[in-house]
C-alpha cells in the first residue's frame, strides 16, 4: 500500500456529524468513506462505558443547568444549606442528567508499516438520568452529596432521554504516537542515568563510585511495553489481522508536579467475546482452553496479547505454558515461542 496524506481531524469531524447512531455502524462508515474514500476503516470498541456532564433538568424536561456541580454550590449558597436545596429540589420535581459516553476505535492503514495508521476516537453519547439526591431525606443530604451525587450511577432502570449521536473526539497517529512514548521514556531513562552513581564496598572495606552506565551498561537499551507488543504483533501474525484491526490504543496525556505523563495502552475489540481461562488442570487441558480461546476470536495467538493486556487470563497461564515450550511438552510456531520465551525471560503488560 502506498502512504496516503494523514485525513485531517475535521474530516472526522464532519463525518461523526452526519451519520446517525447504529448498532452496526454502517451509517458511520459509509460517512468516513464519503470523506476519506481512499482508506478502510475498522470501527472497534472495548464496550465501557464512561461519564461526560452532568446536567440539571426540571420536571418537563428543560435544561436547567449545564453544569450540576456549579449550580448546585449556587444554590446552596442562595438557600442556606443542602438541606433546603434538597427540599426545594424535590417541590419541583428537579432531576440530574449524565452523559453516558462509549468510545469507538475508528482506525485505518495509510501505508505499508504496521504502525502505520491513523486512530479518531469517535464517542457515542446520549443523556441518562442519575440519581437526584443523597440519602433517603433532607436530614441525610450534605452539599458534597448534592453536587456529586454521593456515589450514584445512572438509573439503569429508566431509559435514555434521547438517542445516541456521534461525536469526534480525538486523533492521531500510531507512529508518532509510538515515537513519542519512546522518546520520552529515553529521555527519563538518560536523565536517571547521569545523575546516578553505584557505590560498592570491597571485602577490604574501602568504597569505591562508578558511574550508574558503567555498572549497567544496558540500561538504555530498552523497549517499551507498548514497542513489544506491536513487534511481537508482527511476528506472530504475519498471515493474520494486521493489529489495527484488532486493537486501539487508549492514550493518557497529563502534567503532574511539572512532568508529562503520556503513554498508550492497547485494547482490544473482541473483549467481550473473550472467554476467560485459568491456569488450573493439566497443561493438556490448558493448552485445548487456550485454542478455544483463539477459535472464539478468530486469530491465532490470541490468548498470547490477551494475556499481556491482563484481563481475561492472568501472567500464570503464560508461565505454566512457557515452562512446557522449554521442556518440549508443547510446541508453537517458531515466531510464537520466540515472542513467549521472550516475554518469559523479559515480562511485560499493561
Amino acid at each position: 500500500m502506498s502512504i496516503v496524506a494523514l485525513p485531517t481531524a475535521a474530516r472526522f469531524e464532519r463525518a461523526a456529524g452526519a451519520a446517525a447512531f447504529t448498532d452496526d455502524h454502517s451509517a458511520l462508515v459509509a460517512a468516513l468513506r464519503q470523506e476519506m474514500p481512499d482508506l478502510a476503516f475498522v470501527v472497534g470498541t472495548t464496550g465501557v462505558e464512561t461519564f461526560r456532564g452532568n446536567f440539571i433538568r426540571s420536571s418537563d424536561g428543560a435544561l436547567v443547568a449545564e453544569n450540576a456541580s456549579l449550580w448546585i454550590r449556587a444554590q446552596i449558597e442562595q438557600l442556606g444549606s443542602a438541606e433546603a436545596v434538597y427540599e426545594a429540589f424535590e417541590t419541583r420535581g428537579h432531576y440530574r442528567t449524565v452523559g453516558s459516553c462509549i468510545t469507538y476505535f475508528v482506525t485505518a492503514a495509510v501505508g505499508s508499516g504496521p504502525l502505520d495508521v491513523v486512530q479518531a476516537n469517535i464517542t457515542a453519547i446520549c443523556e441518562r438520568p442519575y440519581k437526584t439526591f443523597c440519602g433517603d431525606h433532607a436530614g441525610h443530604c450534605t452539599a458534597d452529596g448534592l453536587v456529586f451525587g454521593d456515589g450514584e450511577a445512572p438509573l439503569d432502570d429508566h431509559p435514555p432521554l434521547d438517542d445516541r449521536r456521534y461525536g469526534f473526539d480525538a486523533l492521531c497517529h500510531w507512529r508518532a504516537v509510538f515515537d513519542e512514548i519512546a522518546a520520552l521514556e529515553d529521555a527519563r531513562r538518560r536523565e536517571f542515568a547521569h545523575t546516578r552513581v553505584v557505590r560498592t564496598q570491597t571485602q577490604s572495606g574501602e568504597w569505591s563510585e562508578q558511574g550508574f552506565l558503567e555498572a549497567f551498561p544496558d540500561y538504555l537499551d530498552y523497549e517499551t511495553p507498548l514497542h513489544r507488543f506491536a513487534c511481537d504483533w508482527a511476528a506472530t501474525q504475519a498471515a493474520g489481522p494486521q493489529l489495527h484491526q484488532r486493537w486501539g490504543l487508549e492514550i493518557t496525556d497529563y502534567t503532574q508536579d511539572g512532568e508529562r505523563d503520556y503513554y498508550a495502552i492497547p485494547c482490544p475489540f473482541d473483549i467481550q467475546q473473550a472467554p476467560r481461562v485459568s491456569s488450573g488442570g493439566s497443561i493438556w487441558q490448558l493448552r485445548a482452553r487456550l485454542e478455544a480461546f483463539d477459535e472464539a476470536l478468530g486469530y491465532p495467538f490470541a490468548w498470547f496479547f490477551h494475556m499481556i493486556y491482563g484481563n481475561r487470563l492472568g501472567s500464570d497461564v503464560g508461565q505454566r505454558i512457557s515452562e512446557a515450550v522449554k521442556a518440549g511438552q508443547l510446541k508453537f510456531t517458531e515466531a510464537q515461542e520466540r515472542a513467549l520465551l521472550g516475554w518469559r525471560e523479559a515480562p511485560y503488560g499493561f
